[in-house]
């Protein structure tokens, strides 16, 4: 997985909506935060790109330069930040998620950054299920983003992918003053426990012990370059783990939330995925980045191309 400082090639898509207004605000703050990003593309997908002959003959322009002309305007209204930063325009036909991902591969971006609308009115950008198919990592940004990245949210399980999330939200937090990242680790208490004669705060007491062991090994792994790291543990209290992550989140007035595409743990219940997308659809609040490790998922994006 590519440190926050190789993520040089970004993509952000657009689709006409008010939307669009936060997320090109979202990227010229992000730029500052990734001094090293080098080319941003942003792309327009319509689903038809055909016009009647009629319609056609009173154009000026071609439907498909028509909308680079409008997204360029956006993007020199909104964009404050973008000097030294090479900046493309691509406008796609068809289907969003198949089209995203082929030009996120044809691009050979690091990182595509998509809108969260608290309602999913208008055609949208890209379906959550992006975040399973696409082999690069996902930026959602919700409409009500409010300028300001101080407090990092990163679920942990002690996994190799939790282990790129923290990465990154070291490498963020280190360039941002004051900022702070809190590690949630969040388990389940074993079925049957009651028959070991354990009562349920004894087992709690346990089980944290256990993971609090797990977690001076996982972190001692770590460069945290002066960040503040708060781990936080607890049982789940529900049967979504995606709604523990989201409920911690705004306890903690956490800001922005990093976490890795999947995990393995087999002792922790932060098993990532189906949590992933969960997040993705129920968090409309606070942005949210899915890191991948390079390589996920080519034999989908393998599968895709033969179409």
């Amino acid at each position: 997985m590519k440190s926050l400082s190789n993520l040089t090639r970004v993509m952000v898509g657009l689709d006409f909506t008010k939307m669009d207004d936060t997320l090109i605000a979202f990227i010229s703050d992000y730029v500052k935060i990734n001094q090293f990003v080098e080319k941003i593309y942003f792309i327009h997908i319509e689903k038809n790109l055909e016009v009647p002959t009629e319609v056609k003959e009173l154009m000026v322009a071609p439907l498909d330069e028509e909308v680079k002309e409008k997204m360029t305007e956006l993007v020199n209204k909104h964009f404050k930040n973008k000097s030294n930063i090479e900046v493309s325009y691509q406008v796609a036909e068809g289907q969003p998620l198949v089209e995203m991902l082929r030009w996120a591969n044809i691009k050979q971006v690091d990182l595509v950054i998509v809108g969260k609308k608290s309602e999913e009115d208008g055609n949208g950008v890209i379906p959550q299920m992006f975040a399973r198919k696409g082999k690069t990592s996902m930026l959602f940004v919700p409409e009500n983003y409010s300028g300001k990245i101080s407090k990092i949210l990163v679920p942990l399980d002690f996994s190799k992918h939790a282990e790129i999330a923290l990465n990154q939200a070291i490498e963020m937090a280190s360039k941002i003053s004051g900022a702070t990242i809190i590690c949630q680790h969040v388990f389940s208490l074993p079925t049957g426990y009651t028959k070991a004669g354990k009562t349920k705060e004894e087992m709690e007491a346990i089980m944290e012990k256990y993971a609090k062991i797990d977690y001076e090994k996982f972190i001692a792994k770590f460069d945290t370059k002066g960040v503040k790291i708060q781990p936080i543990f607890m049982v789940s209290h529900y049967h979504s783990i995606s709604k523990n992550i989201i409920n911690q989140a705004k306890e903690s007035k956490a800001d922005f939330i990093i976490m890795g595409s999947k995990g393995q743990n087999a002792t922790a219940i932060l098993l990532l995925g189906s949590v992933t997308e969960n997040l993705i659809k129920y968090n409309i609040d606070i942005p949210l980045m899915v890191v991948k490790k390079e390589g996920e998922n080519i034999g989908f994006w393998e599968a895709m191309m033969k179409i």
